[in-house]
C-alpha cells in the first residue's frame, strides 16, 4: 500500500488494485509527501482512502437520491457509474474509489485542511535569506516557475513550490513541492534541463497527431462510453494521450536535496498579470482585489474536476456556501499580513527579462 502524510495532519492510503492511471495521478501532486516502504506513516486527524472502483459495492433503498448520471445517499456518498467514481464521506475524511485519474486529490485535501485554517492558492513560492515567503501567484504560463527558478538558482532562495502553496490565516506559507512541469516556454530559464529532455521531431508530430484524433474523432462520446463498458478506457486513454508538456521533473533533480524550505511566514504576495500594454509595471492593490483572485484563480485551475464539488455539496457531504466563506475568511487574513503587488508583464516579454525586472525594481528581492 502506498501512502503519503502532509503537514501531519492528513494521511493518503491507496489501497491494492487501484489502477496506475489513478497512483500516477496522485504520485505527480504528492510524490515530495510519499512515505517510504520502511516508513509507516504516523496516525493523523484526517485520512482519505482509495480504492479500485470494482470494490465499491451498495444497494438502492428508500433513501437513494438519483441526480441525473449520479446517484447516492444525503450526507453520505454519492457515485457516477458511467465515470466509475464514487465518493463518501467519513468521520475523519474521505474514501474514494476510483478507475481512472478523473479526480483531483489536492481538492479533498483541500476541503479537510480548511479545518485547520489553510488553504491553497494557485501560486509559486520561495524563501528569502531572511526566511521570509515571497508568492507569485497568477495563472498557468503567466512566469511563476522561471522566476522562482532563478531566485533559487542564483540567489539562494529555498522552493515552497510552484503550482500550490498552503496559506494559513496566521500569515504563515507551508511547503507543497511538486514535480517541475517543464514546457517549451522554459527552454531559456532551464537550457541545461532542456538538453537532457529534449524531444525529436518525430515525437512531437507524433503527439500532436494523436491529441488530434482525440479530440476530432467522429463519435468520440459513444467510443468512450463502450470503452467504459469494456472496462479498458484507462489502457486506451493512457496509450493515446498527448502529454501537453516536455516532462514532469522532481524538484531534487533541478535544484539538489536541500533545496526546499519547511516554511515560513510571509513577506509579500506578488500576482503576475499578462497584458496587452508595452511596458511592465507595478502597482499595490486593494487587498478585496487581491483575496477575490486568490480564490477564483485557484477554482479556476480545478475547473476540470469542479463538478465532484458541486456533487459532494447536492448529496451534502460538504456545505458549499460555507466552504466559499472560509476560503475568503483565510485568505482575507493571510493577505492583510502580507505587501501586495501587481505586476503586469506585456505578452512579448520573455522569462528572463522578466527575471531581470525583478531582480532591479522589487525591493523585496
Amino acid at each position: 500500500m502506498k501512502t503519503y502524510s502532509l503537514f501531519d495532519l492528513v494521511n493518503i492510503n491507496i489501497h491494492e488494485e487501484v489502477p496506475d492511471t489513478v497512483i500516477d495521478g496522485i504520485d505527480f501532486q504528492l510524490n515530495y509527501f510519499k512515505n517510504s516502504e520502511n516508513n509507516a506513516p504516523g496516525k493523523s486527524k484526517y485520512v482519505i482512502d482509495i480504492f479500485s472502483f470494482s470494490k465499491f459495492a451498495y444497494e438502492r433503498n428508500n433513501k437513494t437520491i438519483i441526480n441525473y448520471e449520479t446517484e447516492g445517499e444525503y450526507g453520505s456518498f454519492f457515485v457516477d457509474k458511467q465515470n466509475r467514481i464514487a465518493i463518501k464521506k467519513e468521520t475523519n475524511g474521505f474514501s474514494i474509489w476510483a478507475d481512472d485519474s478523473n479526480f483531483l486529490i489536492t481538492q479533498f485535501i483541500q476541503l479537510l485542511l480548511l479545518e485547520e485554517n489553510i488553504f491553497f492558492v494557485h501560486s509559486a513560492g520561495v524563501v528569502n535569506p531572511d526566511n521570509k515567503a515571497i508568492l507569485f501567484s497568477g495563472a498557468g504560463g503567466v512566469g511563476k516557475t522561471a522566476i522562482i527558478g532563478d531566485l533559487i538558482k542564483n540567489k539562494g532562495y529555498k522552493l515552497l513550490g510552484d503550482d500550490i502553496i498552503g496559506i494559513k490565516s496566521d500569515g504563515t506559507c507551508l511547503p507543497f513541492p511538486r514535480s517541475f512541469i517543464i514546457k517549451e516556454y522554459h527552454k531559456s530559464s532551464y537550457p541545461e534541463l532542456f538538453q537532457k529532455l529534449k524531444k525529436n521531431n518525430f515525437q512531437k508530430i507524433i503527439s500532436s497527431s494523436k491529441e488530434f484524433i482525440r479530440l476530432n474523432a467522429p463519435f468520440k462520446e459513444v467510443i468512450r462510453n463502450y470503452l467504459i463498458k469494456k472496462g479498458i478506457k484507462n489502457k486506451v486513454t493512457k496509450s493515446w494521450h498527448s502529454i501537453p508538456y516536455m516532462a514532469a521533473v522532481p524538484t531534487e533533480t533541478i535544484f539538489g536535496k536541500n533545496s526546499i524550505s519547511s516554511g515560513s511566514e510571509v513577506n509579500s504576495c506578488i500576482e503576475l498579470v499578462r497584458y496587452s500594454g508595452e511596458e511592465l509595471k507595478i502597482i499595490e492593490p486593494k487587498s478585496d482585489y487581491v483575496i477575490s483572485r486568490l480564490n477564483s484563480i485557484i477554482n479556476f485551475e480545478w475547473n476540470n474536476t469542479y463538478i465532484q464539488f458541486i456533487l459532494l455539496g447536492i448529496y451534502g457531504m460538504i456545505n458549499l456556501n460555507e466552504y466559499h466563506i472560509k476560503c475568503r475568511e483565510i485568505s482575507s487574513k493571510f493577505i492583510n499580513k502580507s505587501n501586495n503587488l501587481i505586476l503586469y508583464i506585456p505578452q512579448k516579454t520573455t522569462p528572463i527579462e522578466l527575471s531581470e525586472f525583478i531582480n532591479k525594481n522589487l525591493k523585496i528581492i
